[in-house]
């Protein structure tokens, strides 16, 4: 009897116990739930237009869970709250609340708090007004960020901490008010600054010109953020560093003066102040001088002020590298960049929205990536024979570039150098690199003395061909002469890409990875001919079929998760497995039950319409690695030359699982490419 006693009330104290660690209650506006000796923030009561943020209740600590929040109220938590009060009890003030309570237009600190954290408030975009509370010792970086109608601050004697990004962007600040006698902070003319001489905070109150205080000795990277008067400004004597800070945030400025005593300031100074003029400096400074409103640093052009300039000249002043001032200048048209330069940096001319014309100079040898990217009006541009090199990116969304005309120097191409550059033709020669990076990217080519013509005119004109094998096990071989008797100059997969040099009635010369020999025209297929190989040939085939009101499935069973996918897809079927297809659609890998769909048989012979998938390194001399793990670092099992037929397996992000040669292992998506075969034509198309 006892022990039955002691049974139920064990069991009660553990449902008793079990109740207190679910409690939830309501105080001031928002919902707790108790949980292991902490209340969290769950939800707010929806007809409370106050709430009052605790630090702690009955004891236990509150704890803010901004995800948790979010997700349980789907972004709608706290929109008819209009006034958040900060409870004594909570001394250091941490979370995201400005995100959650939007409309807040009263923010009320009581006495006690202490300290206020990094974005806490941020995003409270109709709060007028703000002061703080007698115990304030600091606040964090972006505390404030974004109050845009935040139109008076009051700083009490207390507060010896206030980051320099705690009311970035709040451009609706017309008065800053300080505590007299302040140990740290004070106001000049209406402008913050510390008792260090640092300018921290600009208000908006309507000014047209500023000049600094004549003791300034830095400018805080956020003085500026979102000004939208200022349009002189002038810095006083005495300032010697602008490196950290500079312009940024002066929407309106036109020109700007900089003293005799400046030595040191970044290229970037200036960064997004788009209306400028001109760059003035008080004559007789060592380092600087403007020389037509364009300034200079030891005879190194240093900024270019954006209006007032549709075409500049950019001459050599020593130094290789082309000086990275044009970024985002939306006004110039045209350049002419003279010889001694040998390296376009990264983003060098990104976003010349209006940039029409530049003339490169000979001896230039690298174009970085995104050097030119964005540069919309862009029609075309010839690269000099100098260079070898043109990064990732590098002329990637130029909507107007028709021609770019790219010379045998080049030997290395970066990732998708002309991404929606969709208009775009590249001329060169016959044989070159932009030759055959052109063929497995399926761009449109031109030797300048013919029509443009595109990937699937190659398959056409024979120029190209892959290595077929009678079984996908075997090798063919090259040899040094039309015979099988020549020396033998190396052997090679199915699927393998050959370029024709010339063409013979038993023996085909060809090129594979920069070496040329002869491959019997029994081991090779011709592109045009590619939909009338069969699977010992190709290996695995894949179905390519139009689906139409059907499910796709994560795992092979009906209870699955359902993946989301467009209306009308095309679906490749990789597999069978079962009563089911595995399928790639929509760019993942599902499930789809064979009742559910009709695969496809081409109408002028009884086969599959197929894809198959190639290496396609943009380097035709290099190999790719199969490697044991999807990373760099992961051991090479072999290197495959371009064109060499894999069996993707699986894709994992940037990489994709692969069967070939006999092995499984991991190769980059990028240089990875799928050949679908339709009717028989063969397009080329890019994993990366």
């Amino acid at each position: 009897m006892k022990k039955a006693v002691l049974l139920g009330l064990t069991v009660l104290l553990l449902c008793l116990c079990s109740l207190a660690c679910a409690q939830s209650i309501m105080v001031d506006g928002l919902i707790y739930e108790l949980r292991e000796g902490t209340y969290h923030v769950v939800n707010v009561d929806n007809s409370a237009d106050t709430v009052v943020l605790h630090g702690e209740i009955d004891g236990y600590k509150v704890v803010y869970e901004y995800h948790t929040v979010i997700k349980n109220r789907d972004y709608a938590f706290g929109e008819n709250v209009k006034t958040m009060v900060v409870a004594s009890d909570y001394e250091t003030v941490e979370g995201y609340y400005g995100w959650l309570f939007p409309n807040v237009e009263s923010l009320v600190f009581e006495e006690g708090v202490r300290h206020i954290k990094s974005q806490a408030f941020s995003g409270l975009r109709v709060l007028p007004k703000l002061s703080f509370p007698a115990t304030l010792e600091t606040v964090g970086d972006y505390a404030f960020e974004g109050c845009v109608n935040l139109k008076e601050i009051s700083i009490p004697i207390t507060l010896v901490g206030l980051s320099p990004s705690a009311f970035c962007n709040c451009n609706g600040i017309e008065k800053i008010i300080v505590a007299d006698g302040h140990p740290n902070y004070q106001v000049i003319d209406g402008v913050l600054y510390t008792k260090g001489q640092q300018l921290l905070l600009m208000p908006n109150d309507g000014r047209t010109k500023l000049i600094t205080n004549e003791n300034t000795a830095t400018v805080s990277p956020y003085a500026f953020c979102g000004n939208e008067t200022v349009t002189e400004l002038l810095i006083s004597e005495g300032l010697t560093d602008l490196t950290m800070s500079g312009f940024y945030g002066l929407n309106a400025l036109e020109k700007v003066t900089l003293p005799q005593s400046l030595v040191k300031m970044n290229r970037f100074s200036a960064f997004n102040a788009t209306k400028l003029r001109a760059i003035e400096v008080v004559e007789g400074n060592p380092y600087f001088e403007s020389r037509e409103g364009v300034l200079y640093r030891e005879n190194q052009l240093w900024f270019l002020p954006f209006i007032g300039r549709l075409a500049f000249d950019l001459p050599f002043y020593g130094e290789t590298t082309v000086p990275s001032v044009f970024s985002g200048n939306g006004y110039i048209e045209s350049i002419s960049i003279q010889r001694g330069y040998e390296v376009i940096p990264y983003d060098a001319f990104s976003n010349c929205v209006s940039l029409k014309q530049i003339s490169l100079p000979l001896g230039l040898k690298t174009i970085e990536p995104w050097a030119f990217s964005y540069c919309e009006y862009l029609e075309s541009i010839t690269i000099p024979p100098t260079v070898t090199k043109i990064g990732d990116y590098a002329f990637s969304s130029c909507k107007e570039l028709k021609r770019v005309i790219i010379p045998s120097s080049v030997t290395e191409m970066g990732s998708l150098p002309f991404s929606r550059s969709d208009q775009v033709v590249i001329q060169g020669e016959k044989d070159s690199f932009a030759y055959r990076y052109a063929l497995l990217n399926n761009i449109p080519f031109t030797t300048g003395t013919q029509a443009p013509y595109s990937a699937s005119d190659f398959a056409q004109k024979l120029e190209a061909c892959v290595v077929a094998m009678p079984s996908k096990d075997e090798k063919a071989t090259m040899y040094d002469k039309a015979s099988s008797k020549g020396k033998k100059l190396g052997s090679y997969l199915n699927g393998t890409t050959a370029i024709i040099k010339e063409s013979g009635s038993v023996f085909t010369l060809v090129e594979i990875g920069g070496k040329q020999g002869y491959i019997a025209n029994d081991n090779l297929v011709f592109t045009n001919e590619l939909t009338h190989l069969k699977s010992p040939v190709l290996g695995r085939e894949s179905n390519f079929v139009r689906g139409k009101g059907f499910y796709v499935y994560e795992q092979p069973y009906e209870g699955a998760s359902k993946l989301k996918i467009t209306s009308d897809p095309d679906v490749l079927i990789l597999d069978t497995v079962g009563t089911w297809y595995q399928v790639y659609i929509n760019n993942k890998v599902g499930y789809v039950s064979t009742y559910e769909l009709d695969v496809a048989y081409n109408a002028d012979e009884d086969e599959y319409i197929c894809m198959i998938s190639v290496v396609a390194n943009p380097d035709f001399h290099d190999r790719l690695h199969l490697r044991d793990k999807p990373s760099t670092s992961g051991k090479s099992l072999g290197r495959y030359f371009n064109g060499t037929q894999v069996e993707i397996l699986e894709y994992q992000g940037e990489w994709v699982y692969v069967r070939v040669d006999g092995k499984t292992g991991y190769m980059l998506s990028k240089y990875v490419t799928t050949l679908y075969l339709n009717n028989g034509e063969a397009t080329l198309r890019g994993n990366g």
